[in-house]
């Protein structure tokens, strides 16, 4: 078959290719075809098998479990969701804690899947305390993420890290790296790649991390499909390039959530869309865990889904997962080279400039994520084409929560990161203009 092919279909050249290209484009410069995004990644028109990159990393196949997130407002009301979820075929219920004083016997009553606990708090005693109630928990804790988010370390950067290190020491806890915070800041691929990896550092350099410690990265991501899938699977090289050197685990797990940065404060068809678009991406570039949509993304009493139909849509993409979209694909891989080469130097930047933490004092990290993002939304909003103040369909909901990020005025050490809507300046005068709640 191949050298029938060879002789009635000769092979063509690139620069053949660039020619025909040049040629339809009636004088355009080639250039204009070529997209670049905003780290600089260029995506051609074409690729050629002399384009593929060679691998000198382990590409992990992982199979994505469904899971239920849940953010503990009231321990029965969250015990029997969690039930539900596990009814309906969810295998991983994820739960966000602020308090370690709840009754977590109660909360994790009847449950007999694996558990995650994202811990927004520093005590040591609480991990024995979970661990001691059901065996399959994994708990989590990331000090670095808090300061990040809020300015503020729990009490102080040497008593917090002097904590971790006794809640890590337990078995089955473990840290966390918040990246779905710079996504929602409107940091690029490229910055969050870089400052989650200057993190793993800055733990590795405080702290005694040993193999058996295995790093959970939380992200979130844009609607931008390649960019978005190779990088998250540029996260995992990166992870095994820089865990080598650090002699650590070289394994990790990815979680990823939805991303508040898209949300859409008026337009809940969008934010359904745009959901559905974050899970694909999420799963055909592997993460360990991808998670439903919380109710309290949804703002109007009308787009409220119910929980069986949320719960189907996750055991159907799981289902029709189909990885062959991207396996060996050449155009992701490119993309994932370039994306490692520029992660590598600015992590190295970084580390030169004193590190994630030293840069984040300076406001260093905080001013370039701020660019980016102004940037990033005036792109954005010049691709919209439709006028929200010509769509009146929100106007005829009820509205059950505000939709927008609220910042609150605090005293903080330095500039927190903060999460920002890309929508929201077009949103927001709609929004007072039409509701007052």
């Amino acid at each position: 078959m191949n050298s029938i092919v060879s002789k009635y279909f000769p092979s063509v050249s690139a620069k053949q290719w660039k020619q025909k290209i040049q040629y339809l484009l009636e004088g355009k410069n080639y250039q204009t075809i070529v997209h670049n995004s905003i780290d600089g990644i260029s995506t051609l028109p074409f690729y050629t098998k002399e384009d593929k990159p060679k691998k000198d990393y382990t590409e992990r196949n992982s199979t994505p479990k469904s899971t239920y997130y849940c953010i503990v407002s009231s321990v029965e009301k969250n015990n029997l969701e969690a039930l539900n979820a596990i009814e309906n075929g969810i295998n991983t219920i994820y739960f966000a804690l602020f308090d370690s004083k709840i009754n977590l016997e109660l909360l994790l009553k009847n449950i007999d899947v694996e558990i995650i606990i994202q811990c927004y708090f520093l005590d040591s005693e609480f991990g024995k305390q979970a661990i001691i109630t059901t065996k399959n928990c994994i708990v989590l804790h990331d000090c670095l993420g808090k300061v990040s988010k809020t300015g503020n370390w729990y009490q102080s950067a040497k008593e917090d890290f002097y904590v971790l290190n006794n809640c890590v020491s337990v078995n089955q806890n473990n840290i966390s790296i918040n990246i779905s915070n710079l996504h929602n800041a409107g940091a690029s691929p490229v910055q969050q790649l870089s400052y989650a990896l200057s993190q793993l550092i800055i733990y590795s350099k405080k702290r005694t991390l040993n193999p058996q410690n295995t790093i959970t990265y939380i992200l979130s991501v844009s609607t931008d499909f390649y960019i978005e899938i190779a990088k998250i699977k540029t996260l995992r090289i990166l992870h095994q390039y820089v865990s080598k050197t650090l002699l650590l685990n070289t394994e990790c797990n990815i979680i990823q959530l939805k991303s508040k940065r898209n949300l859409s404060g008026l337009l809940g068809d969008i934010n359904k869309i745009d959901s559905t678009t974050e899970r694909h991406i999420a799963l055909l570039a592997g993460v360990d865990y991808f998670t439903s949509t919380p109710n309290n993304y949804y703002f109007y009493k009308e787009d409220i889904p119910k929980s069986d139909v949320v719960f189907k849509e996750l055991k159907s993409s799981i289902s029709n997962l189909n990885n062959t979209l991207v396996v060996g694909s050449i155009y992701i891989e490119k993309i994932m080279e370039q994306l490692f080469e520029k992660s590598t130097l600015l992590i190295e930047t970084l580390e030169k400039g004193g590190g994630y933490i030293e840069q984040l004092k300076k406001g260093t990290l905080q001013q370039k994520i701020a660019s980016n993002e102004a940037t990033n939304t005036q792109d954005l909003l010049s691709q919209i084409q439709f006028d929200l103040s010509q769509n009146s369909d929100f106007k005829s909901k009820t509205p059950i929560s505000y939709p927008f990020l609220k910042r609150n005025k605090r005293k903080t050490l330095w500039q927190p990161i903060i999460e920002r809507q890309w929508r929201a300046s077009l949103e927001l005068p709609l929004w007072k203009k039409t509701f007052d709640i």
